[in-house]
Formats: C-alpha cells, structure tokens, sequence
C-alpha cells in the first residue's frame, strides 16, 4: 500500500535568527541540484570516453587526454578536473544552511560552460552517435 502525504518544510528558527531566509535556502536547493544534475552529466562524459577507448581503432592518446581533463589522473596530489571541481562546488554550497554566495553560482556557470565545450569536444572525437 502506497499513501501520500502532503507536509510543510519550515526553517530552522536558528538559521532565521542569523538572517538566513526560506528564500535564501531555496535558492541553495536550487543551485545544489543543477550541481547534482551537471556533476552527474560529466561522470556520464567521463564513461563515454572511457568506453571509447576500449574500442578497436581507437586513438588511446587523445581520448586519453580528453579523460585526463574530465576526471582527476590517478595519483597523489592531482590537479582538481571537471568532475571534481563540480564535486567541490556542492561541498561548498552543501555543507550548511547558508545563504549561497556570488562566487559559487559564478563558478558553477564557469564550470557548465567547460562542460558543454568539453561535450563539444568529445563529440567530434568519439562521434555524436556514440553513448
């Protein structure tokens, strides 16, 4: 059996006493699920490439290097690719109650900008029909 039930998320009154708003976390809710969502489309880029280079034929060093950009090498210290800087985006915005500042929807913009070049991209290399 399946029931619905219909609720009211209120603010925490604390949150309220230091000025943070319904609106303010709505807008942070907002901003984290694009985050969610576009974290997600680069993982599945990520795959894509990785499966084309499993493929017979494939030029292994560019499709590579497109990965290398799109996900962190393996090793100490790498530098933070496209997956991982959207995963520190939703760290920063995810990790309290907080009214989301300026440069994290200005770093995010930035990032979905990398993105759809980077789709762009793998597309002429892989080929639009690929998964």
């Amino acid at each position: 059996m399946t029931r619905t039930e219909s609720f009211t998320v209120r603010i925490d009154p604390r949150y309220a006493k230091d000025g943070i708003t319904v609106a303010d976390l709505a807008e942070q809710t907002n901003l984290a699920l694009k985050v969610r969502d576009s974290l997600a489309e680069a993982r599945r880029l990520g795959e894509r490439v990785k499966q084309a280079m499993d493929r017979p034929g494939a030029d292994k060093a560019k499709l590579e290097a497109l990965y290398y950009r799109i996900v962190n090498r393996p090793g100490p210290y790498p530098d933070n690719m496209l997956v991982e800087q959207f995963a520190n985006v939703a760290r920063e915005i995810g990790q309290a109650d907080q009214k989301v500042g300026a440069s994290a929807f200005e770093r995010y913009d930035e990032l979905v900008r990398q993105l759809s070049a980077m789709k762009s991209e793998v597309d002429k290399v892989v080929g639009l029909a690929s998964p």
